[in-house]
């Protein structure tokens, strides 16, 4: 199966970002990957995103706790402003459309 990952950081964003990636790069077929681009929320914040499109033979709720892992080696800290890295799961895609 394929995940579409959308990463983001508000703090110090390259590095984090780059950890993601190599963990991602580690753990997970690469399949694809967008170009990190600087980005501001409506409040001002600056953030650094990335979209990677991987493959797995986990399912959802396996994939989702490995992203976790990941956040949470990063230092993330849930429900605040700080954002040291976030990795959203956006969409799944498996059959004949499948790249």
């Amino acid at each position: 199966m394929d995940y579409a990952l959308i990463l983001g950081s508000n703090r110090q964003r390259a590095r984090h970002l780059r950890l993601a990636a190599r963990r991602i790069a580690e753990t997970f077929e690469v399949r694809a990957c967008a170009p990190a681009r600087r980005t501001r929320d409506p409040g001002g914040m600056r953030y650094l995103n990335a979209g990677v499109l991987v493959r797995t033979d986990l399912n959802e709720e396996a994939l989702r706790a490995l992203l976790r892992a990941i956040e949470d080696e990063a230092g993330r800290e849930r429900g605040g402003a700080t954002c040291t890295l976030d990795i959203d799961l956006v969409a799944g895609v498996d059959g004949p459309g499948a790249p």
